[in-house]
């Protein structure tokens, strides 16, 4: 009899613990990313999957993304984590990967079309630390890339050595400053970039007298409110240049629920421009890119569960 009731102790205490282990992990670790959210629900703790889509009429009278195509993915690690942040350039794709809850760079082994159906992602970059949204861009003959790279505690701008498959790290751009998801773009002759903070949610834009390789130093605080990051690629419509922001979220849906799309005007005024919510079938999206390299595409992430 004492022994029943050690046993049912036991089994009661490791449950105890599992239970308390899937609060942790969802509450931390959503996305691989340190994230505190507002209104959390256990009913909403399952691991996302993300997959790629491709969409057109991001600027339609629709808040619904029209959704063209999903992709089916082929990941080297964590299946179920499946390939988040996709940046279209030149008909590649770069994703952040999953792997141990460690983030890592991959890209896709071939170039996309319009006809492609499954998307088979290789690894190019890893460090010893989280990364995610490989933002990949050219400048004069040479490609660059800055990721997030919040868990180093600085923003890093890395080279292409073989593009798109090898990389080096060339520098650090924003040093001691945990910025996440930063997207830089071109207003007149001037190159900005837009960053947040890991842990306070306070966001700023940054200028350099000599983009991508010089130094960078803060020219406005707080374009955005508190906890408003970057959601993929800037966008040049119509002589307007537009960031994809991601919005704090919060409830069911939890994070990575929408993108909201804000023109940047050339005094670095923000203005609210439409939200991109996702289909009813999907959990969210928080990510849009577009490929000015050849393809001429729209790309987000569509965020599901498994």
């Amino acid at each position: 009899m004492v022994i029943l009731i050690v046993i049912g102790i036991i089994l009661i205490s490791l449950l105890i613990i599992a239970a308390t282990s899937l609060i942790i992990h969802c509450y931390f670790f959503k996305k691989g990313t340190l994230i505190k959210e507002e209104n959390f629900k256990l009913s909403s703790c399952k691991k996302p999957t993300w997959s790629p889509a491709l969409i057109t009429d991001i600027l339609d009278n629709s808040s619904q993304a029209n959704i063209n195509k999903i992709f089916n993915i082929k990941v080297p690690h964590d299946t179920k984590f499946g390939a988040a942040d996709p940046f279209l350039v030149k008909g590649w794709v770069f994703a952040e990967l999953m792997e141990n809850n460690r983030g890592y760079i991959g890209v896709s082994n071939k170039q996309i079309t319009k006809n492609t159906s499954t998307l088979e992602f290789v690894p190019i970059i890893r460090e010893n630390f989280h990364m995610s949204y490989p933002s990949v861009f050219k400048s004069g003959n040479f490609w660059y890339m800055i990721p997030e790279t919040w868990e180093d505690n600085n923003v890093i701008l890395y080279k292409a050595i073989k593009f798109p498959f090898k990389w080096k790290r060339l520098k650090n751009i924003v040093f001691e400053y945990p910025g996440l998801d930063s997207i830089h773009f071109k207003s007149g002759n001037i190159w900005y970039l837009f960053t947040t903070h890991q842990k306070t949610g306070e966001n700023m834009f940054l200028t350099t007298n000599n983009f991508p390789e010089g130094d960078w130093f803060r020219i406005k605080e707080n374009p955005f409110k508190n906890k408003y990051r970057g959601g993929g690629s800037a966008l040049y419509i119509n002589k307007k240049v537009i960031l994809p922001v991601q919005p704090p979220c919060s409830g069911e849906r939890g994070y990575g629920c929408e993108i909201e799309l804000w023109e940047v005007t050339p005094d670095l005024e923000t203005k609210k421009i439409k939200s991109i919510l996702p289909k009813k079938e999907a959990l969210g999206l928080h990510h849009l890119s577009f490929d000015p390299y050849g393809t001429n595409l729209f790309m987000i992430d569509i965020k599901n569960t498994k």
